[in-house]
């Protein structure tokens, strides 16, 4: 187990990855997020956590996901800032209530250490953005699997759900979006169109019960209208990545 944070000299993604409310970032067309509460929360749900990420310049924030006994999976952009990764990580698991007026029901945990994908110190792109935080303890929350993306035809025809933190929401509140990627992923690689916001960055995606992509960042058009967002799709090569990150 690493024993204090990593360092990792890396440069953060561009303006275009999600880290704070700046607008309605990543929602397409009608927005179709809803909220999760304690009446329709499901298992999955109590393994999706808030991120609350102290840096130089401020304070971030992004989502993320238990996959391990201590590990939370989240995007490698979210854990550094001008080369810097945070001075504290605060993780809020299974959240559904706003962080700053109430006591969260399975606590807050401080990270000790973070696994940034090597190859996100030479490209800053989605296939990069990927992440691993660990903690001191285990965490009260289950693991969810984490499983590779269909590499194929057969993926536009799986239901996709996102889960995690929009900056355009109470701090804590956890919301949800559904969806098909709706379109061949052979033709646009790490497309999605799932309704994401800023603070969403990190967030899991999943596809029957297990976690096959990290939500990383959003397009939009000359307008500025969102028109595509983007996800780390777990490969062979990174789901093994993770596995040996798992046991460090």
């Amino acid at each position: 187990m690493l024993k204090s944070l990593v360092r990792f000299l890396v440069l953060s993604l561009p303006v275009l990855a999600h880290a704070g409310p700046t607008g309605i970032e990543g929602v397409i067309g009608t927005d179709e997020r809803y909220q999760i509460t304690k009446a329709n929360m499901k298992q999955p749900h109590l393994s999706v956590g808030q991120l609350v990420l102290s840096f130089a310049d401020g304070e971030a924030l992004c989502s993320g996901t238990v996959i391990g006994k201590r590990h939370v999976l989240t995007a490698a952009h979210c854990l550094v800032d001008n080369g810097n990764i945070p001075s504290r990580i605060v993780f809020y698991p299974g959240s559904t209530t706003s962080i700053a007026t109430t006591k969260n029901r399975y606590g807050k945990y401080e990270g000790v250490a973070v696994r940034v994908h090597p190859g996100y110190t030479k490209a800053r792109i989605t296939e990069n953005d990927m992440g691993l935080i660990y903690f001191a303890k285990d965490l009260p929350v289950p693991a969810l699997p984490i499983a590779e993306a269909p590499n194929s035809y057969l993926l536009p025809f799986q239901e996709l759900i996102v889960s995690g933190y929009p900056g355009d929401k109470e701090t804590g509140t956890l919301w949800e979006a559904r969806g098909y990627l709706k379109t061949n992923p052979l033709a646009e690689t790490n497309v999605h169109y799932l309704d994401t916001y800023a603070g969403m960055s990190g967030a899991s995606i999943r596809s029957g019960g297990a976690v096959i992509a990290i939500h990383s960042s959003g397009r939009t058009d000359a307008s500025g209208k969102y028109v595509a967002n983007y996800a780390n799709f777990l490969s062979a090569a990174r789901i093994q990545l993770l596995k040996k990150w798992l046991k460090d």
